[in-house]
């Protein structure tokens, strides 16, 4: 019996959501609902214009065939970015067809890039919010579990809907567990990057956190981690970790780091707009720009500085970012308009490149 203080609300994160699209699809290569097409459409960032969801959305279901038919019917320059996406589709359909529910995800994660894409979201959150990424991860922890990637999906949600039943395993993350106790407790993803976590800049919290699930056990605690990356927490538990080194040494510090003030200055690493004239080039983005959130703040029933000020699209025309990695160094571009807007503007400013011949 299994008890889980998650329910099949987890399987709405974006990460998850876009995992068990392409699953889907290379499931059903012959009946791809459009709407798993539309939702892996920016996961990774492929560029395809903002009416492409809408092209999709006049059928129900396609095929990978029709799916690269489609590459005849966009603008020539749009029709390189349909391939790449069927691509992703037929890479994924071969891995579902011939492995198992791991090896499936493994390639959704780094050939197709869907990791590289939350990794990306991850970084611009600063820490501040659930990684995408770790949803990823979980996944694939329990890919092992129902190896039929055609069947994982089903299995997962009949097994987070389950009725919790006493006396049995209880499945739980660390920071739901506080207060409570188990004769027994096994800690699972001690490893790199998760203990302490990548996003972490308060080290010291990190091992506070492990010490709440360690000492969640009345009688016994067995602490888990992947062999191939083990937390390095983990030699600290064994005495054989280095001496701690001074305060404001890395990792080891002994203080933790101030929680960051809550100021309008943007991030550190974050590009801003400098107070000189933009040139001729950068005017012209910034016009085109200004040209888009007029459009996208009228469909959005908002006002166009909620879409983006005017000190965030100067900060953007003078950079002429070219990738979404590249726009996320941007002040005032978190990780809600990089993904609400991203692919937009990115489009937008290829074109006025493509008009003035650059």
């Amino acid at each position: 019996a299994v008890a889980s203080t998650l329910g099949p609300e987890v399987l709405e994160r974006l990460g998850v959501r876009a995992a068990l699209a392409y699953l889907r699809v290379g499931s059903s290569p012959d009946a791809i609902a459009a709407a798993d097409v539309v939702e892996v459409l920016r996961r990774p960032s492929r560029g395809l214009p903002q009416w492409f969801p809408d092209r999709l959305h006049r059928r129900s279901r396609w095929t990978l065939a029709s799916l690269r038919g489609l590459a005849d019917t966009v603008p020539d320059k749009e029709a390189p970015k349909v391939h790449d996406l069927v691509d992703d589709l037929v890479a994924v359909t071969d891995a579902v067809g011939s492995g198992t529910t791991a090896t499936a995800l493994a390639v959704i994660r780094e050939s197709v890039g869907l990791g590289r894409a939350l990794g990306l979201l991850d970084d611009s959150k600063g820490g501040q919010t659930a990684s995408q990424l770790d949803d990823l991860e979980g996944l694939e922890q329990v890919a092992a579990l129902q190896p039929d990637a055609g069947a994982f999906e089903g299995w997962l949600r009949a097994s987070l809907a389950r009725p919790s039943e006493e006396g049995g395993v209880t499945l739980s993350t660390i920071h739901r567990v506080k207060g409570r106790e188990w004769d027994r407790v096994a800690v699972v993803g001690a490893s790199d990057g998760l203990l302490p976590h990548r996003l972490a800049e308060d080290v010291e919290e990190e091992r506070r956190i492990l010490h709440v699930a360690m000492t969640r056990g009345r009688r016994s605690v067995v602490v888990l981690a992947d062999a191939a990356r083990p937390s390095a927490f983990l030699t600290e538990l064994e005495g054989t970790a280095p001496p701690p080194s001074r305060a404001g040494s890395g990792n080891g510090r002994a203080r933790s780091t101030p929680a960051p003030s809550r100021s309008r200055t943007p991030p550190a690493g974050k590009a801003t707009a400098p107070e000189t004239p933009l040139t001729p080039e950068e005017a012209a983005r910034d016009e085109a720009l200004r040209s888009w959130r007029k459009g996208r703040a009228r469909a959005d029933g908002v006002a166009a500085f909620i879409v983006a000020s005017n000190t965030v699209l100067a900060a953007i025309a003078r950079l002429g970012p070219r990738t979404l990695e590249e726009l996320a160094t941007v002040g005032g571009i978190g990780p809600t308009k990089l993904e609400l807007y991203g692919e937009e503007i990115l489009a937008v400013l290829a074109e006025e490149s493509d008009r003035a011949g650059r």
